[in-house]
């Protein structure tokens, strides 16, 4: 029996390890990315589906807001539709190799422009770690299912002074 327990903990060791050391490093928290943020000029394209394996784009260029509150809640702007309430979830991975730290979900937005052909879509802003200069970039995902599509992505300013 105690042979068992020696080959079993250094296995259960072994696979438990890269799970535990793959969360390392991670934020705790969204402190530094609270606050009001601003992106001008950016160019978001949109996705439809036109047939089996088809697809149409078409591109705006427009402004994003986004305001992250104390409670770890987002709201904002992506041109002409508007979010409230958007969970932050922390992405799985290690932001060092993905690149990605953050991830806000605007469910249910309408139309970004004016000529945007989808009256109702998901996107996603999967938010990159601060860098130096206090900038804050963010890639602009449509969430079709499995398929994130890359939309655009933007360059956050945070804004000086809240009102």
């Amino acid at each position: 029996m105690s042979d068992f327990r020696f080959l079993f903990t250094p296995t259960v060791l072994f696979f438990l390890f890269p799970l535990f050391s793959f969360q390392s490093g991670l934020p705790q928290n969204t402190y530094e990315y609270r606050g009001v943020w601003y992106a001008d000029n950016t160019k978001v394209t949109v996705r439809t589906k036109t047939g089996w394996m088809k697809y149409s784009f078409i591109s705006d260029k427009l402004l994003l807001t986004l305001k992250i509150g104390n409670d770890d809640k987002a709201s904002g702007s992506i041109g002409a539709a508007r979010f409230e309430n958007a969970s932050i979830r922390r992405n799985k991975g290690n932001p060092s190799i993905t690149g990605i730290s953050h991830i806000i979900r605007c469910e249910a937005l309408g139309k970004l422009f004016e000529n945007d052909p989808l009256p109702r879509k998901t996107v996603e802003l999967w938010l990159k770690p601060i860098t130096k200069n206090g900038t804050l970039t963010a890639e602009i995902r449509l969430r079709d299912g499995w398929e994130p599509f890359p939309m655009g992505e933007c360059i956050f300013l945070k804004q000086l002074n809240e009102k």
